[in-house]
């Protein structure tokens, strides 16, 4: 489930990943990809695979009314990182003060710009304040650096090193907030995600309960790309599935758009 969120049951009627399979398996014929489909067994024998590639290029190619969602996380007294995983995009920050409830969007800064305006070295010796900015910073390490840690690092004498993901650093994204906040603070953060992970039968997310044809035509077009190496299939399901993509994005725009001026209308057109 998306970080912050309490998993719950799949609505009532609602699709999982064990009825995408065995939609996809139907519809396409291929029942290798389960264990024994013609004996009802529709355990997995491959198609999950298939249907995780679909929800990355359903990812990459549209952007629907529920890829928006927010994230709350908590910052004490001295802290500037917060991790976050499966964004695809950050768009808006706040803060709230935990002992008065006053709430102040943040303002986005160049990484580069903020960590020269903020020079002190490591984070954690930044002078704490109230939070104005946050940035999207990098925070990996380049390859030849790979199995470096913290501490060997430090004991090189490098400091500004305390944002940085030493073992599993491809996981992860995250944001600075800067300058430290002096108390505890709440972060609420506005973002575009990546679709919810499917891996157990009984696991579901919005393309399984609002959209399954999509997803099952998405897969579709994996088994035309993967197993058939039939170009001119692909095509023929892609234009059907963009089709479908695009007016789901007309449904979130013409949703958004009420009430916005002109030029509001034209920025929210480029998403």
């Amino acid at each position: 489930m998306p970080v912050g969120l309490t998993p719950i049951p799949a609505p009532s009627g609602a699709l999982t990943l064990s009825d995408i399979r065995q939609m996809v398996v139907e519809e396409s014929g291929h029942y290798e990809l389960v264990v024994d489909g013609v004996g009802d067994d529709w355990t997995d024998n491959g198609c999950n695979r298939l249907i995780g590639h679909a929800l990355r290029w359903l990812d990459r190619h549209s952007v629907h009314k529920k890829s928006d969602s927010w994230i709350y996380k908590e910052l004490t007294s001295g802290e500037a990182f917060v991790q976050l995983n499966i964004a695809r995009y950050i768009q808006r920050v706040f803060m709230v003060v935990q002992s008065s409830g006053a709430r102040t969007e943040l303002k986005k800064r160049d990484p580069i710009q903020l960590r020269n305006e903020y020079g002190d070295v490591p984070l954690s010796t930044l002078e704490s304040g109230t939070p104005a900015y946050w940035t999207v910073p990098v925070t990996q390490l380049g390859p030849e650096q790979k199995d470096e840690t913290e501490a060997t690092l430090e004991t090189d004498g490098f400091l500004d090193t305390d944002f940085l993901f030493y073992t599993t650093p491809i996981l992860y994204d995250g944001i600075l907030v800067l300058p430290p906040p002096d108390e505890t603070v709440s972060i609420h953060i506005l973002g575009t995600w990546k679709s919810v992970a499917l891996s157990a039968d009984s696991d579901y997310n919005f393309w399984t309960v609002n959209e399954p044809d999509i997803l099952v035509d998405a897969t579709r077009r994996e088994i035309a790309k993967r197993l058939h190496r039939n170009n001119e299939e692909v095509r023929a399901i892609e234009l059907d599935l963009r089709d479908n993509l695009m007016k789901l994005h007309h449904e979130m725009v013409a949703e958004e758009a009420m009430g916005r001026t002109a030029d509001q209308m034209r920025m929210l057109a480029l998403r």
